[in-house]
C-alpha cells in the first residue's frame, strides 16, 4: 500500500465504474491530497491497475470533554475483480491506525448506502455500530447509516452512544451552508456540503 499521487487520479476508471462507488470532482481528490495525504492511498495490482483507494480526514473538536474528535472515511472503494481479496480490511485497518497513533482521535466515523448489505455486513464485521439513520443522504432517496467505532482512547466507548431514537433527515443534519460551497451536479446537495463540512452552523441533534 502506498499514498496516492496526482497520477492516479488517471488510473480510477476501473474503479469507478460500479453502482455503489460515488464519483468526485478533480478538486475532491486535490483538496484531500493537500489537506490530508497520509490519509489518502491506493494500493496496485501486479498489471498496473489500481487495486483500490481510500479517502480520509481528520475533523471535530479537538476539545476532549466533547469526545467529537475524529477520522472520517471518506472514500473506501475497491475494484469489483479485487473484492474478495480483502484489500477493505487493510484499508479501513490503515485508516484506523492513523487516527488512533497519529492523531489520537476518539472515534472513526464513515457514511455507508443503507441497502449496501456487503458493505453494512463488512463494517459490522469491524465493531462499527448504527448511530443514525440518515434519510435522503445520497441521490435519488437513497438512505444512509453513520456508522462509527471507538478508538482507545474513548475507553468508555461514549463517543458512540447513539442519541437518535429514529431516522432524521439530511436537511435536518446541518443549517447553514458557506458560500464557498456549490452543489454537486450529480447527487444530492446535502450529501456534497456534508462531505466537504461546507457548513456554518451545525444544528442540535435530532431525537
Amino acid at each position: 500500500m502506498r499514498l496516492f499521487t496526482t497520477d492516479d487520479l488517471f488510473s480510477l476508471s476501473n474503479i469507478n465504474l460500479d453502482k455503489w462507488t460515488n464519483t468526485f470532482s478533480m478538486d475532491f481528490y486535490l483538496t484531500y491530497m493537500s489537506k490530508w495525504p497520509d490519509l489518502f492511498f491506493t494500493e496496485g495490482a501486479p498489471n498496473g491497475d489500481l487495486v483500490g483507494f481510500g479517502v480520509g480526514k481528520i475533523e471535530g473538536d479537538p476539545n476532549p470533554e466533547k469526545l467529537d474528535y475524529r477520522g472520517h472515511v471518506s472514500v473506501l472503494t475497491i475494484a469489483p475483480e479485487y473484492r474478495r481479496a480483502r484489500f477493505s480490511l487493510t484499508f479501513m485497518k490503515f485508516i484506523e491506525d492513523v487516527s488512533e497513533k497519529v492523531d489520537n482521535a476518539f472515534f472513526v466515523d464513515l457514511f455507508v448506502r443503507k441497502d449496501n448489505d456487503l458493505a453494512v455486513a463488512l463494517y459490522r464485521k469491524l465493531q462499527y455500530s448504527v448511530y443514525r439513520h440518515i434519510l435522503e443522504y445520497y441521490g435519488n432517496h437513497n438512505d444512509a447509516y453513520d456508522m462509527r467505532k471507538a478508538l482507545p482512547r474513548d475507553t468508555k466507548k461514549a463517543s458512540i452512544v447513539s442519541p437518535y431514537s429514529k431516522p432524521i433527515h439530511v436537511s435536518k443534519t446541518y443549517t447553514t451552508l458557506s458560500p464557498v460551497c456549490n452543489k454537486h451536479p450529480s447527487y444530492n446537495p446535502y450529501y456534497y456540503i456534508i462531505t466537504f463540512n461546507c457548513f456554518d452552523t451545525p444544528l442540535p441533534s435530532q431525537k
